[in-house]
């Protein structure tokens, strides 16, 4: 529609207001309505129930904070846990983001920065219709919060390989658990879960003490040092 501003600004509004009101030709359908039997109602109510449901569940699920309505076809939310303080900003900017439409609540608002942070949804649309944009949703909020990588997998470094319950170095990348999970299943060879290579033993900073050597004493009486080495046999 192209006219003066003026003109549209009129035309537009009554528009708005005439779409949600019974005008002339609808009343007649409201006269016969009373006639209808209760279980036209009991279905009518059960519909609507469960759309409302639907998107209530979504939008919670998308961040909004939402008052599930008791009886109206509109779901109110309050974008403020979205970290969006402007209704008509947002709702501007929501069928760029995502495809979906909503309405400011301000305009209803004489004081418009009371309604600011709140906008409202219509679930009286088909099912297949509601799901899809409770699926847009997901997908907007998916976008706005990427999924962490997953971790590396921590790098062993040389001079630290981990030990297993024996005491032995896995230098191939075993651990303490997949040991224990092998001896328990009666493999107490120390086989690497992983790769089926033993366990190196594990090194020793101190010399080993001989199986037969002089007295520490006698060698201590006779070069003044002490060996490195324990007594291996009763002095004599």
């Amino acid at each position: 529609m192209t006219a003066a501003a003026p003109l549209v600004t009129a035309v537009r509004s009554a528009k708005q207001f005439l779409t949600y009101v019974s005008s002339g030709p609808f009343q007649y359908a409201v006269a016969e309505a009373p006639a209808l039997p209760p279980a036209y109602f009991d279905r009518l109510r059960e519909d609507l129930r469960a759309k409302r449901d639907l998107l209530s569940s979504g939008l919670a699920a998308a961040g909004f904070e939402v008052y599930r309505p008791a009886g109206t076809y509109f779901v109110t939310t309050d974008i403020r846990p979205l970290g969006e303080p402007d209704g008509f900003a947002f709702c501007r900017a929501l069928p760029e983001r995502c495809g979906v439409v909503a309405v400011p609540n301000a305009v209803f608002h004489d004081h418009r920065e009371a309604g600011a942070p709140f906008v409202r949804f219509a679930f009286c649309r088909r099912t297949d219709v509601l799901e899809e944009a409770v699926s847009r949703f997901k997908g907007s909020r998916r976008a706005e919060r990427p999924e962490r990588p997953p971790s590396r997998p921590h790098a062993l470094t040389p001079t630290r390989a981990p030990r297993c319950a024996r005491g032995s170095i896995h230098p191939g990348g075993c651990t303490a658990v997949a040991h224990r999970a092998r001896t328990a299943e009666g493999r107490g060879d120390g086989t690497r879960a992983h790769g089926g290579a033993p366990c190196s033993p594990r090194p020793s900073t101190r010399p080993r003490p001989p199986t037969a050597g002089p007295c520490p004493a006698r060698v201590r009486r006779s070069t003044g040092r002490r060996p490195p080495w324990g007594c291996s046999r009763p002095p004599g």
